[in-house]
């Protein structure tokens, strides 16, 4: 460091030595450092090893406890998600405030969370303890509404729901009681008191998903915590629906949670078990229906039973996965030596890239990372012996003259954990980062051969480097980017893995494959992959010093033959578009097209019929239609039906030379801007029909989680919620179980916001994903359930649209009362003036003003034009894609228009009574 830097910046390191010692749980050497803050010494005196004067310690001290790490933690966080009672109680006792938040994440949340590690549980109810007696308010919700019960109903902490409930109870009452004094105050100046506050009990807060903690424990079933809550108004809290319509009964019986289903109805007074057990859902549904939906027949039979006798034995709570197979989680060892910063990354260092090692440490690091939380207890996993993949199975992907690249780079430099390199300005490598690429890829083999073989239900690969952007030569160019980058990819790991399965396990009934990309940047190193199986041509400039020009070479890598573009099927939804500062949204590809699109009725494209030997064991029967219902044609679905996503097809057949290339389908989401339910519509109406009717033998998933909201590298595109991620898993599984006997691979792509560890946004989003994949839900997906959302959908906007044409009618008659009012008494006062002074004009008595219904019946109809942007505009106000500026909306109530009228009427008569 030069010697013109300040004081402060030489001794950064120590700046975080607070933030080092919380986070290694060090009580003692905690202790001694904030002791030796208040001790009087001497510059020379014992304490020259701290690296500073007393005098300095004490004006320094204070910041420590408040600055924050490039993970967004003040020491206090640290000691919390540490799970040190300890630490925390001393750094609290130093004036480390327990109102600072991590991320959006208040302190209360970060010390439930902790509860989810099996280990920590009684840690974390000790932290709690001490927080809520340093004033932390229990009131306090996170980034997506949760309160500190939302996270310890998740957690199972039952002693704590008392804790928390009490602690909301004591603050209310503070708050009120200071309410009074400054009510008082403001009566005696002569000013009006401000309204009273009103509380609600802490039990009824719901998140940004409309999910109360009762809904969060019964999804979890932990049947204490779903007890414990149930002895506040058990009957209204137990009816309290979510955003999506389901009760806790609800989602208990689609997770299987006998224990928390029977104490939730336990719990209900036995004169309303029956009516609360008939509830439906938004689809017409019942707890048992839902129970039976998702494969949970023995709790399906008990709810009903219960229906009839008023009571019923409950199975226990069985493994989530049903007939005895598992979820495998493949989180190889040495995708942690792939290092794309000095190792290990230290506070005080050079910023790491966001695409780092810690990514797989905050996810599988037992006894701390998130995927080893309580609720994923049953996973199988595989963290050693890993084969690499075999050369062979790369090269059906990627030029060889590329992956020789990749290795020579990497062989340049020397082993060691601060030798690092670059590809590009994106990627960064080290002297083992080829070798992992190649046990990246070899995960992807391996789940394919776990799933063929029937050992498990589905796999998710947390791997790294990840792959999607790594084309056949590497780096892939569009015309918004015609240098292209690699973008942290080295190898394109689903491709490997599509490719391999078609090869390996093509006499075992795998024909077709379906590659699905939900990273928030387009996959278009898969992309190239895939289109790159039939034969094309590239172009190449050449340039001389005596001349330029342009060759051709042609190109092809078939993944088994020429019937490759009938049988592989490429999708992904992600942001595109410029971005807030004009350049194009990475990597400038993405836009929304599909090479073989339906047709304008929504039938899907042709794909060649299956040979009675290619055909795989039939799926699932769908689930009973209520009758009267009509159901789509077996075998299709309709695709896009109301033609949001097919705005274009590029190329015919998606091919190159003449040839019927693989179906691909990409739909670009504008921005930025939040767009989360229409990245929801993008799925649901357009890619799994169109997925359905390609009848896939085996779903390979691209699992990004980089469009969550509270990522930093999105440029605020998309916008979604780990909730948003579970729904599109289950969709996935469900597509799976009716098209492929639930053969699923994922692997880990984007997803690089970390603030906050455990409770990280990439660290939820991933946790949310696989909760989805070893769920056990057994339910075969069906069209459908997408028509019935359209339809609820279209409802809304009719209600909407009706009710902004009622409040413009009002508004126009209002307008148009006040105008002839005016001229009125504009007509009135002018013949008063030419009347002379001694005219008398006759006081006639005035009515206030006509009433809304008259409004309504003497406005005008509008026109056309008008109504149709009225209803528009109302369509567009109904709570959907939060586009920019959305979150400045007015929130508050609706208009009142007895209210409104009143007003009118007022002016009115004060306007005929200033004219006489």
């Amino acid at each position: 460091m030069d010697s013109s830097d300040s004081d402060i910046d030489e001794d950064a390191p120590l700046i975080y030595a607070l933030h080092n010692i919380a986070e290694a749980g060090d009580q003692d050497a905690l202790r001694e450092v904030l002791a030796a803050t208040s001790a009087r010494v001497d510059d020379a005196g014992g304490d020259a090893a701290m690296g500073m004067s007393a005098a300095l310690r004490q004006q320094v001290m204070p910041q420590m406890l408040a600055m924050k790490d490039f993970r967004g933690c003040t020491p206090l966080h640290l000691a919390v998600l540490s799970a040190s009672p300890g630490c925390t109680q001393l750094l609290l006792a130093a004036g480390a405030k327990a109102s600072t938040r991590c991320d959006g994440h208040p302190v209360l949340c970060l010390a439930a969370c902790v509860g989810l590690l099996p280990e920590r549980k009684d840690a974390a109810v000790q932290i709690l303890k001490l927080l809520v007696d340093a004033g932390a308010r229990a009131r306090d919700t996170d980034d997506g509404g949760r309160t500190a019960l939302h996270w310890v109903a998740a957690a199972g902490l039952d002693e704590a729901v008392v804790l928390l409930t009490a602690a909301a109870g004591a603050g209310d009452a503070q708050r009120l009681a200071q309410w009074e004094l400054d009510s008082q105050a403001l009566v005696e100046t002569g000013a009006s008191a401000p309204p009273k506050p009103e509380f609600s009990h802490l039990a009824d807060s719901v998140d940004a998903d409309g999910l109360t903690a009762l809904h969060v424990a019964a999804g979890a079933g932990h049947a204490g915590v779903v007890a414990a809550l149930m002895q506040h108004t058990p009957e209204a809290l137990a009816k309290m629906r979510s955003k999506e319509g389901l009760t806790a009964l609800h989602l208990a019986a689609s997770r299987g949670r006998s224990g928390a289903a029977a104490a939730l109805l336990r719990a209900l007074p036995p004169a309303v078990r029956p009516a609360h057990l008939k509830l439906a859902d938004r689809k017409g549904r019942v707890a048992a229906d839902i129970a039976e939906r998702s494969g949970h027949k023995e709790l399906a039979a008990a709810l009903r039973a219960y229906v009839a006798d008023g009571d019923a034995s409950f199975p226990a709570d069985g493994p989530p996965q049903g007939q005895g197979r598992r979820t495998m989680c493949i989180a190889p060892d040495e995708c942690l030596q792939h290092l794309t910063a000095p190792d290990p990354i230290i506070r005080g260092g050079s910023s790491p890239p966001p695409e780092n090692v810690d990514r797989l440490k905050v996810l599988t690091t037992p006894g701390t990372g998130i995927l080893h939380c309580s609720e994923f207890g049953h996973l199988q996993w595989v963290t050693r012996d890993v084969e690499p993949a075999p050369l062979a199975d790369v090269l059906r992907c990627h030029d060889y003259a590329y992956v020789k690249r990749i290795e020579d780079a990497c062989k340049e430099l020397p082993p060691g954990p601060s030798a690092i390199g670059r590809l590009d300005m994106d990627t960064s490598i080290s002297h083992d980062t080829y070798k992992a690429a190649l046990v990246a890829a070899g995960a992807t083999l391996k789940a394919v051969d776990e799933v063929m073989a029937g050992n498990v239900a589905n796999v998710f690969c947390a791997v790294r480097p990840p792959g999607h952007h790594a084309g056949p030569s590497g780096a892939v160019t569009n015309a918004n980017d015609p240098n292209g980058s690699h973008g942290f990819c080295l190898l394109s790991n689903i491709a490997i893995a599509g490719a391999y399965a078609m090869n390996v396990y093509r006499h075992a009934g795998i024909r077709r494959v379906a590659l699905l990309d939900f990273d928030v940047h387009h996959g278009n190193g898969t992309e190239a992959v895939v289109a790159n199986c039939v034969p094309g041509q590239t172009k190449v400039s050449l340039s001389t010093p005596y001349s330029e020009g342009m060759q051709t070479f042609p190109t092809c890598k078939p993944w088994l033959g020429t019937d490759d573009g009938a049988n592989i099927l490429f999708a992904s939804v992600q942001g595109y578009g410029r971005g807030p500062h004009g350049g194009w949204f990475y990597p400038g590809s993405g836009a929304t097209h599909d090479t073989r699109g339906p047709g304008r009725d929504g039938t899907p494209a042709q794909t060649p019929a299956r040979s009675d030997a290619e055909a795989m064991p039939p799926p699932p029967p769908p689930p009973p239609r209520p009758l009267g219902v009509e159901r789509p044609p077996e075998g299709w679905a309709p695709e896009d039906p109301n033609g949001e996503f097919s705005p274009s097809t590029v190329e015919n057949g998606g091919g190159r030379s003449g040839q019927p290339g693989p179906r691909i389908i990409d739909v670009g989401v504008p921005g930025p801007g939040s767009r989360r339910l229409m990245w929801r519509r993008a799925w649901r109406d357009k890619i799994l029909p169109a997925v359905f009717n390609f009848q896939p033998d085996l779903i390979l998933i691209s699992a990004g989680f980089d469009a969550h909201k509270a990522e930093d590298i999105n440029m605020r595109f998309v916008g979604v919620t780990e909730s948003d991620y579970e729904w599109l898993t289950h969709q996935l599984v469900e597509l799976s179980n009716r098209c492929c006997a639930g053969r699923l691979v994922s692997v880990l792509e984007g997803g690089y916001n970390l603030r906050g560890g455990l409770v990280s946004a990439f660290a939820r989003s991933v946790a949310a994903h696989v909760r989805a994949l070893a769920s056990g839900n057994t339910h075969a997906w069906d069209a459908h359930d997408g028509r019935l959302e359209r339809e609820y959908e279209a409802k809304r906007r009719e209600q909407a649209a009706q009710t902004a044409l009622a409040a413009a009618a009002v508004q126009t008659a209002a307008a148009q009362h006040a105008k002839q009012a005016a001229a009125k008494a504009l007509k009135e006062t002018a013949a008063a003036m030419t009347s002379g002074p001694d005219c008398q004009v006759d006081k006639r008595e005035v009515r206030s003003g006509p009433t809304t219904a008259e409004l309504l019946a003497a406005a005008p109809q509008p026109e056309a034009s008008t109504a149709f942007a009225t209803e528009a505009k109302a369509v567009d106000s109904i709570p959907d894609d939060d586009a920019p500026g959305a979150k400045r909306r007015r929130r508050g109530a609706p208009v009142d228009y007895a209210a409104l009228n009143a007003k009118l009427q007022s002016e009115a008569a004060t306007r005929q009574n200033d004219s006489l």
